[in-house]
């Protein structure tokens, strides 16, 4: 594996089982022996091989927890994908991610493992998840049940290794089972097929919820909390805080329960998940994974001295919390904490979400931030934003626009601050 802050790694050549289906991915291909159709495993960029282990898509498909795909860029892997093309599309609800280096608790935690990730298919737009930052199969449910041509990763932010930059994935599929699972607990409970509460499929919130309380195995019980996730009501929020508050639960379900919470969690929801963020600080059970982002998304402003003392933090075991409490800040960030979120633009990782909460406030003394975000070089996420807020800030970002053509940079930053001055003439 390559260590922190490597040279660019060359590319692996392609094997003759891998077939290429763009120039810029390597591939790999599951024919028609396994499945009544192909499946294409398609990545942007694979590890080369070292020390007999070979990191390319393959690896992603075999089932082997003692593989796995890794990134071959510079850094964390942030932008790269993985792409599942399926030959005349096939049906199925959700995916089965293995999420890092599966091998061994050692290699899991030495190499990075995707922590956001956005799903693209080709019937639905773009969606992002937060995969729980744990070894073993992770149900990640689809936006809706369909006949699916492709569905594509995309790595936003990670976990990062203890020792390598690298960001590892272990597997991901279709979970074809799962639509079968799903009929035969409808057939066997008659579930309500209409009314409110009714979801996909016509089981309703107090069905899934029975079922919940009868599911023989965590693997049933991981299955009917991913559904419940979708759901919107008061009464599976308040069973999903029952289940995530309880210490006699196991850390697995709890951890589900808590990412089900994103569904139907209002500001009523706060005080639990502050008080499982705060025992998390000394526990680490991951649940943090899940709770930082959910009260990024209620927005509530009890939640900000909690998570600011996180993003101050400055341990190596860290494993993202810090950052992850950042971006959680900035979803709801207002006026009284840009020069807070200015203080951390120096970390690269969180960048564009800093970027896009000072471009959404767009306070004037922001301005000179907001201009760095221009460079050459920069995440192209950072530069939309930053010529955003600029634009939003108006005749009063002109100073600091004017001050950086005296700044020594190359021509591409200058077009851009030279475009952006005649826009706001």
């Amino acid at each position: 594996m390559r260590l922190k802050f490597p040279i660019v790694a060359a590319i692996a050549a392609l094997a003759m089982a891998v077939q290429p289906a763009a120039a810029e991915e390597t591939c790999f291909t599951q024919g028609s022996g396994q499945f009544a159709f192909a499946i294409h495993t398609c990545v942007s960029s694979v590890l080369p091989s070292q020390s007999g282990n070979s990191y390319g898509p393959r690896n992603l498909s075999d089932g082997n927890p003692n593989t796995a795909w890794c990134e071959g860029v510079r850094g964390p892997g942030i932008g790269e994908t993985i792409t599942l093309h399926i030959d005349e599309g096939a049906s199925f609800r959700r995916l089965q991610i293995a999420n890092g280096y599966g091998k061994s608790q050692a290699a899991f935690q030495a190499n990075g493992r995707p922590r956001l990730i956005e799903i693209t298919t080709d019937r639905t737009p773009p969606t992002q998840v937060v995969l729980i930052d744990q070894p073993g199969m992770l149900p990640v449910p689809l936006l809706q049940s369909a006949e699916y041509k492709w569905v594509r990763l995309r790595i936003l932010s990670v976990y990062p290794g203890m020792k390598y930059d690298d960001t590892c994935v272990g597997f991901v599929g279709p979970d074809f089972e799962y639509d079968e699972f799903l009929l035969q607990q409808s057939q066997a409970s008659e579930p309500a097929d209409t009314g409110e509460g009714a979801g996909q499929g016509g089981v309703d919130d107090a069905t899934l919820l029975a079922w919940l309380g009868t599911a023989p195995d965590e693997d049933r019980r991981a299955d009917i909390l991913a559904q419940l996730a979708d759901r919107r009501s008061d009464t599976v929020r308040v069973a999903l805080e029952g289940i995530a508050g309880n210490d006699a639960q196991p850390d697995a379900t709890r951890m589900q329960a808590i990412c089900a919470l994103s569904g139907s969690v209002n500001r009523d929801s706060v005080p639990l998940l502050l008080s499982i963020l705060e025992e998390d600080l000394t526990k680490r059970r991951g649940f943090w994974a899940c709770a930082i982002p959910v009260l990024g998304n209620i927005g509530d402003r009890r939640a900000v001295p909690l998570l600011m003392r996180i993003a101050d933090l400055n341990q190596d075991d860290l494993a993202g919390m810090d950052h992850m409490a950042i971006e959680a800040l900035a979803v709801f960030a207002d006026a009284r904490d840009v020069r807070y979120l200015e203080s951390k633009v120096h970390i690269w990782p969180v960048r564009p979400a800093i970027f896009a909460a000072l471009a959404r406030v767009a306070d004037p003394a922001s301005a000179e931030v907001l201009v760095t975000g221009l460079y050459t070089g920069e995440d192209p996420e950072v530069v939309a934003a930053a010529q955003d807020g600029l634009r939003r800030i108006g005749a009063a970002a002109r100073p600091a626009l004017e001050e950086a053509l005296h700044m020594p940079a190359d021509d591409q930053f200058r077009q851009r601050v030279e475009m952006l001055l005649k826009a706001l003439r």
